[in-house]
C-alpha cells in the first residue's frame, strides 16, 4: 500500500514542528539508560535517533502537550485497557499514523498512569508510513496543557477521529 506524498509531508511537518518546539521549550532528551543529552539541533535529532522517556516520567507527553497546542491531535493509544505497551499517534489529514510507544500500566495496576515512552527517529517512520497507519481503539488523549484532565480516559476513539 502506498500513502499518497501529502501524508508523507503531513508527518515531516509534524516533526518540524516538535522540533521547533523543543528549541523553543529548550529541552534536553533521554537518548537512552543515563545518557542524557541538550538538543542543540532537534531536526538532526529527531530524524536520527529515538528519543526516550524515562520510567513514569511525563516529559515525553508534555512536550507532546505543546505540540497540541499547535493544532495536532495526539493520542496514547492501545488496542485494549488491559494492553501495557500501546503507539503514540498523530493525526494527518483524515489518517493515524503512529510516531512513538507508550505505556499503560493502569492494565496492571489501577492505580498507576499512562506515559510515552519513545519517540522514534524520521528515518524509521517516513519509510514505512503505509506500516506506520492505525485505527485508534482505545485511546488516551495528548490535550494541550490548557485543558488536561488527569487519568480521564475515552473508551471511544469518536471524539478525536472525526
Amino acid at each position: 500500500m502506498c500513502v499518497p506524498i501529502l501524508y508523507q509531508q503531513g508527518m515531516e511537518q509534524f516533526y518540524n514542528t516538535l522540533a521547533d518546539v523543543i528549541i523553543q521549550k529548550n529541552c534536553y532528551v533521554w537518548l537512552g539508560p543515563g545518557v542524557e543529552e541538550d538538543i542543540l539541533y532537534p531536526e538532526v535529532l529527531l530524524f536520527e535517533e529515538t528519543v526516550c522517556g524515562d520510567v513514569y516520567d511525563d516529559q515525553l507527553e508534555s512536550l507532546l502537550q505543546c505540540v497540541a497546542e499547535r493544532g495536532y491531535r495526539l493520542v496514547m493509544n492501545f488496542h485494549a485497557p488491559d494492553v501495557v505497551l500501546g503507539n503514540v499517534a498523530v493525526k494527518i489529514k483524515d489518517r493515524w499514523f503512529a510516531f512513538g510507544e507508550c505505556r499503560n500500566e493502569a492494565a496492571r495496576e489501577p492505580l498507576e498512569g499512562q506515559y510515552v515512552t519513545e519517540i522514534w527517529p524520521l528515518k524509521q517512520v517516513l519509510p514505512n508510513l503505509s506500516k506506520m497507519e492505525v485505527k485508534p481503539s482505545y485511546i488516551i488523549p495528548i490535550r494541550p496543557q490548557d485543558c488536561i484532565s488527569h487519568n480521564k480516559i475515552s473508551d471511544s476513539a469518536s471524539e478525536l477521529i472525526h
